[in-house]
C-alpha cells in the first residue's frame, strides 16, 4: 500500500501495488487505485484485485556460457529460409549475409537443397506481388514525384545515441588541466545537453531571484535624503553588503560554485566612506563598474576543505558588460518592462523610539516591480576556463530593476547569476516528443515491445550526468521473467550489457526483457472440459 496526497478527510487516498515476483492481471494496467477499490462492490472486490504470481522464475548465472546453442522456432518464411541455408553451429550473433559473403576459396561448396529452392520462389514470388500493388496504389501528383513510404517514428534512435556519446565525450576530456590548450567552441555543449535544469535547479535558480528581488526593492523605494523629524533616511547600497550577499549565496547550497551580481555602466551608487572629510565623496560615489563574483575554492595543500572567495569582475581587463549573457539580457529588458511582477510590502514602524506601539510607515504599502522565474534565463553548459570555476557549470541569470535618478521611470541596472556544478544535472534518456529540445531523448536501451521507460535517479549524489538514468519496466499483459526482488530492469544494467554486445563480449543483452504474462501458467479447467464432453455425448446422441 502507497500513499496518495490529496484527498483529505475522504476514503481512497492510496494505492495497491504488487510485490516483486507477482504482476497485474491482463486488463490492468495497475497499480490498483483506492478509489476503485472503495467503490468496487463485493463480488468485484473479490476477484478484481488480485496480483497473479508469476511462476517459473529464471535464475541469472554466475558466468556466462560462451555460446548456447538453441533451436529457434521458425514463424515466417524468412526465419525457415535462414533456418535452412545458415550453418548449424554459427552463432546466432553473426548474420547469415555476413556468413555467406566469404570468398570461395574459404568456403566449401554445397549442392542447393529443393526445399531451399521452393523458398527462395516463393519469396520472390511473394515480393513481386507486393510491389506491384504498392505500385499500383501510387499515383504521381506531379511530374517526377518519386514514392515515399512513411514509417512510424522509433522510440529508439541511433543517430541521438552517436551524439550523445559525443557531448559524453567532450564533458569527459575537458578539465580544469586541458582547458586553455582547446579552442573556445569545445568549452561550450549544445544548448539542448542541459535539458532539466529549469526543473532540477529551480531552487539553485531562486537563489539568484531572492537577491534580484532584494535589489530591486532596496534601489526603487530607499531614498536617502527623506527624513522623518528626529529620524533620518537610509543609505545607499554598500560594497561590503553586496560581496556578502552572493557569498552567502555560495556558502547557501553545495551545487552553487559560483554567484555575482553585476551592475551597469554607472548604476552603482555607494554612501561615502564613514567619518570621510574629502569633499568630493560628500554626496557618495558612483562607480563605473561594479561586479562582485564569489566562488568555491578548493586549495591543493588541504584535505578537500572548501573554502570561499570573492572578486570585483571590475578590475578585469575585458569588462563583464561585454558578456553575451549580460548583453542579451540588457537589450531584453532596457526599454520595455512589460510582464514584470509587482509586489507589495506593508511594513510597520515603532511610534516612538521606546516601540510603546506599531504604526504604519509613511509609505505605506511600498511597491516594487521584480522579475519572476520564468524571466530569467538558462544559458548552454559551458566549462568556466577562468581560474576560479574551472567546471563544466549551467547558469542561471536573473535581471534586477531600479529607478531613473528622476524617480520618474524603471531602469535595467544589472544581473544576479548563479553557476550550478553540471554534473548534479540527471539525463532523461526516455523516448519524448520530436518538439522537445532534449539531446538525450530515445536513447534508452529498453526492449519497447514488451517494457516502457520511466526516469529513475541514480544513486551517485555527485555524479549524475552519466547514463543509465531510468528503469524499463514492463508492459500490460508482459510479467519480469528473473527470481529477484525487482520489478524492472536498471538503465544502468542495460546500458552494460549493451556495451559488452558492441564489444563482442558475453553479455545478457537478449535477455533483459519482459515475457508475455501467463504464459507458463496455463491450467486446464475441469468444468469447462466437463461440459465440453456432455456437450460432444450429446450432439452424437
Amino acid at each position: 500500500c502507497e500513499v496518495i496526497h490529496g484527498f483529505g478527510f475522504r476514503r481512497g487516498g492510496y494505492q495497491c501495488v504488487c510485490k516483486p515476483g507477482y504482476y497485474y492481471p491482463w486488463w490492468h494496467d495497475g497499480p490498483f487505485l483506492g478509489l476503485e477499490i472503495e467503490q468496487a462492490t463485493g463480488a468485484e472486490y473479490d476477484v478484481g484485485f488480485e496480483c497473479l504470481q508469476v511462476e517459473e522464475l529464471m535464475v541469472p548465472p554466475n558466468e556466462m556460457p560462451s555460446f548456447v546453442e538453441r533451436k529457434r522456432r521458425s514463424a515466417s518464411l524468412q526465419d525457415r529460409f535462414l533456418d535452412l541455408i545458415s550453418p548449424s553451429d554459427s552463432s546466432p550473433r553473426v548474420s547469415p549475409t555476413e556468413a555467406l559473403s566469404d570468398s570461395e576459396s574459404t568456403r566449401q561448396k554445397r549442392s542447393t537443397p529443393r526445399k531451399v529452392k521452393k523458398l527462395v520462389a516463393k519469396r520472390s514470388a511473394i515480393k513481386s506481388i507486393r510491389e506491384r500493388m504498392q505500385e499500383r496504389r501510387f499515383i504521381p501528383r506531379y511530374q517526377g514525384e518519386k514514392r515515399f513510404m512513411r514509417h512510424k517514428r522509433d522510440l529508439f534512435d541511433q543517430e541521438l545515441y552517436a551524439r550523445m556519446e559525443k557531448i559524453l565525450y567532450r564533458k569527459q576530456n575537458t578539465n580544469k588541466g586541458n582547458c586553455r590548450t582547446k579552442p573556445d567552441y569545445e568549452l561550450f555543449l549544445p544548448g539542448d545537453a542541459g535539458y532539466g535544469a529549469e526543473r532540477q535547479f529551480e531552487g539553485e535558480a531562486r537563489t539568484a531571484l531572492r537577491l534580484s528581488h532584494f535589489l530591486c526593492d532596496f534601489l526603487q523605494n530607499i531614498d536617502e535624503y527623506e527624513e522623518f523629524g528626529s529620524v533620518r533616511g537610509d543609505k545607499r547600497l554598500n560594497e561590503t553588503h553586496i560581496l556578502g550577499e552572493v557569498l552567502a549565496n555560495v556558502m547557501s547550497n553545495f551545487k552553487i560554485l559560483g554567484s555575482g551580481a553585476f551592475f551597469d555602466r554607472y548604476k552603482f551608487r555607494m554612501s561615502p566612506p564613514e567619518n570621510n572629510t574629502d569633499p568630493r565623496f560628500v554626496h557618495g560615489i558612483t562607480r563605473e563598474f561594479f561586479g562582485p563574483f564569489a566562488y568555491t575554492h578548493t586549495a591543493a595543500d588541504t584535505d578537500g576543505t572548501e573554502k570561499f572567495r570573492a572578486v570585483d569582475y571590475a578590475g578585469f581587463k575585458a569588462p563583464y558588460t561585454q558578456q553575451r549573457w549580460f548583453r542579451d539580457m540588457k537589450a531584453r529588458w532596457q526599454t520595455n518592462f512589460e510582464g514584470l511582477e509587482q509586489y507589495t510590502a506593508k511594513p510597520m514602524v515603532r511610534s516612538d523610539p521606546n516601540g510603546t506601539s506599531l504604526v504604519r510607515w509613511e509609505h505605506y504599502p511600498l511597491r516594487y516591480f521584480a522579475p519572476k522565474y520564468e524571466h530569467g534565463e538558462w544559458l548552454r553548459p559551458t566549462f568556466k576556463c577562468d581560474g576560479m570555476v574551472d567546471e563544466w557549470v549551467v547558469t542561471y541569470v536573473a535581471p534586477f530593476f531600479g529607478m531613473n535618478p528622476l524617480k520618474t521611470r524603471l531602469e535595467f541596472h544589472g544581473v544576479v547569476t548563479v553557476d550550478v556544478k553540471l554534473d548534479f544535472l540527471e539525463l532523461r534518456q526516455c523516448p519524448g516528443d520530436y518538439s522537445v529540445a532534449n539531446a538525450f531523448k530515445n536513447t534508452a536501451r529498453c526492449h519497447f515491445k514488451s517494457q516502457y521507460c520511466l526516469p529513475l535517479p541514480l544513486q551517485t549524489p555527485t555524479q549524475r550526468y552519466l547514463r543509465g538514468a531510468y528503469k524499463c519496466e514492463c508492459r500490460q499483459g508482459y510479467e519480469y521473467p528473473f527470481n529477484d526482488l525487482s520489478w524492472f530492469f536498471d538503465g544502468q544494467m542495460m546500458e552494460e550489457e549493451y556495451n559488452k554486445m558492441l564489444r563482442g563480449e558475453p553479455n545478457r543483452y537478449d535477455t533483459l526483457k519482459c515475457r508475455i504474462a501467463g504464459a507458463s501458467s496455463v491450467t486446464i479447467s475441469w468444468l469447462l472440459l466437463s461440459l465440453s464432453f456432455f456437450l460432444y455425448l450429446w450432439n452424437r446422441s
